[in-house]
């Protein structure tokens, strides 16, 4: 004890490191053509977007002709007698026993024969009012056959319209071409059958054995319209062997 110098002992204490702190300091500034407290601008209506507002073709551009105002009024006028104001079917119409065929015979009369509503494609709920959501689902639209428009439609059979096509002649080729390869690639103009006829082909094939045939569409109509066609061309209902899906349709 006592051999040591006070000057001789080492310091415990820990070095304190010299550290550089960066502040950040945030301000919420808008600028102030942002903040609404002041106008820049002496201007305070809309540009106008054409020379004179009172020119006869501004006028027109937002009002419309005379014979736009005329077959507006004309087509608001057909639109009246659709089936949600139709008293026939309905519980107020069956309370007034309203015939429904007489007034349909009606309808036809005044509107010179034709009639827009097809009474077959009409769902009728439980209660015997018409369910308009059902009536007017693409399905519906088009349940009927398909009127034959075209010469060629009207001379051919379906089996003659399908080897009519630019895709049959190399029917051979395109099945030997899918049974060696997992993915292939069919580039063909509109109307050359890539969509209803390789359908078909992977459905002679037997592929459907296994599995189920999917075909994409862009569009709903498309999907609806192509689904009928192949079920025409197979002789089948639409909805047995072939049908379609649609998104967020019930």
């Amino acid at each position: 004890a006592g051999t040591m110098n006070a000057a001789d002992n080492y310091k415990t204490d820990l070095i304190e490191e010299d550290e550089d702190r960066v502040i950040l300091m945030t301000h919420d500034i808008k600028p102030p053509f942002l903040d609404g407290r002041m106008v820049f601008t002496t201007q305070m209506e809309a540009v106008q977007v054409v020379r004179d507002p009172t020119s006869d073709f501004a006028k027109l551009s937002k009002k419309g002709s005379a014979i736009l105002k005329h077959i507006r009024e004309r087509n608001d006028k057909t639109k009246m007698r659709e089936r949600f104001w139709e008293l026939a079917g309905s519980k107020l119409g069956n309370l007034m026993k309203i015939d429904k065929e007489k007034e349909r015979a009606k309808e036809r009369e005044l509107f010179g024969g034709k009639d827009d509503v097809d009474v077959d494609r009409t769902v009728l709920k439980d209660d015997g009012e018409v369910d308009y959501r059902e009536s007017n689902k693409y399905a519906r639209m088009l349940s009927g056959a398909n009127e034959k428009i075209s010469t060629f439609a009207r001379t051919k059979t379906i089996q003659q319209q399908k080897e009519f096509l630019p895709i049959f002649d190399i029917r051979d080729e395109l099945m030997t071409v899918i049974r060696d390869n997992r993915i292939i690639i069919v580039v063909g103009e509109t109307g050359s059958g890539k969509t209803t006829q390789l359908t078909q082909y992977i459905y002679e094939e037997g592929y459907t054995r296994n599995g189920i045939i999917g075909c994409t569409q862009p569009r709903r109509v498309a999907a609806v319209s192509v689904a009928k066609r192949v079920a025409e061309e197979m002789g089948e209902e639409l909805g047995n062997k072939i049908g379609y899906s649609i998104r967020f349709e019930d």
